[in-house]
């Protein structure tokens, strides 16, 4: 064979490769093209994806946390998020406290109707005009009509029907030194005092408005008087509360408002100053329609815890008064 003619043959197959190369390029291009395109689908939808699943947390974030716990001897509480238990069992008083230190007492309402109670102390004067309370604007019950609604605690009931049960303060409330706002239950401070009832009110509702788990508040009667009914369950006298409170009849007293806690005689059930010290302010109201006050509970460092022990209720008036203070309640949601 001539070089010629190989030349031809070689110079044909190469053609023929190059052409074959060439076809295949266009074969396969628009499959890579489609790949990519199906590639940038998929991150679009991963993009979204993640939209919502972000979504879903927030959603998720804002809904309340309740976690069941156990106590020391094995029964159960419910704790709201940004809270932990601390100690305490449900029938002596179960503790929880949250990250600032702030502490709250289970009141458990398993076989206690959460309703408004009156309570005939049979320890009161003969002359219910007599008022042993020295300096003050208390008044005694017998002379006024006291009222609070279903349709107000509506929600609290709700709750407290739910869970079978509600959270109170350990202490009385005091100043948070960080957000004049909101209010704290802690030991070894001052009770929160000379505040009107509406700035009262409004820091208890402000105080835990961030968390999503409970509702903070003030007592109700409906709460109080729950409440007493299980302190006299677990074996407290609450008509003569003498002995367990700064009451100026109690040897222990102090004849003035003392810190959170002063005393560890002052408690029940793991719940500090209840009986005496400073009166705590209701939401129940007494007076005429259009002028409106509330109620104080437990009695003060200025009274006797015979005539006004941890039952009792006086008419007391909204303004600031040194011997006046709230505690805080808890109910989940």
């Amino acid at each position: 064979m001539s070089n010629k003619v190989k030349i031809i043959i070689i110079t044909a197959v190469v053609a023929v490769v190059i052409i074959t190369l060439l076809v295949a390029v266009l074969l396969f291009m628009p499959k890579k093209q489609e790949t990519v395109t199906e590639n940038k689908n998929e991150v679009s939808e991963n993009v979204v994806s993640n939209e919502t699943d972000e979504n879903a947390t927030e959603i998720q974030e804002g809904e309340s946390k309740i976690t069941e716990t156990e106590t020391s001897d094995g029964s159960k509480i419910p704790v709201p998020e940004g809270f932990t238990y601390k100690e305490g069992t449900v029938s002596t008083g179960a503790v929880i406290s949250d990250e600032q230190g702030n502490e709250f007492v289970w009141v458990p309402t398993d076989n206690i109707l959460f309703v408004r109670r009156d309570f005939n102390n049979p320890n009161t004067a003969v002359n219910p005009n007599e008022n042993s309370t020295g300096n003050t604007t208390s008044q005694l019950t017998t002379n006024t009509n006291f009222a609070e609604t279903q349709e107000s605690n509506k929600e609290y009931i709700d709750s407290v029907n739910k869970y079978k049960g509600f959270y109170i303060g350990r202490y009385e409330a005091s100043k948070n030194e960080e957000d004049d706002t909101k209010a704290c239950t802690k030991k070894g401070v001052e009770p929160l005092t000379e505040i009107v009832y509406d700035r009262m009110r409004k820091i208890a509702q402000n105080t835990y408005a961030d968390n999503n788990s409970v509702q903070s508040d003030i007592c109700s009667s409906y709460a109080w008087d729950t409440l007493c009914v299980w302190l006299q369950q677990s074996g407290y006298d609450i008509y003569n509360s003498t002995n367990y409170g700064n009451y100026k009849n109690n040897p222990e007293a102090v004849n003035r408002k003392a810190t959170t806690g002063r005393n560890s005689k002052w408690v029940t059930n793991n719940i500090y100053d209840l009986a005496g010290n400073v009166w705590e302010i209701s939401t129940e109201e007494w007076g005429e329609v259009y002028h409106k006050n509330h109620t104080g509970r437990g009695g003060g460092f200025n009274t006797d815890g015979i005539r006004f022990p941890l039952s009792c209720r006086v008419a007391e008036y909204d303004g600031s008064y040194a011997y006046i203070g709230f505690r805080l309640v808890l109910y989940l949601k």
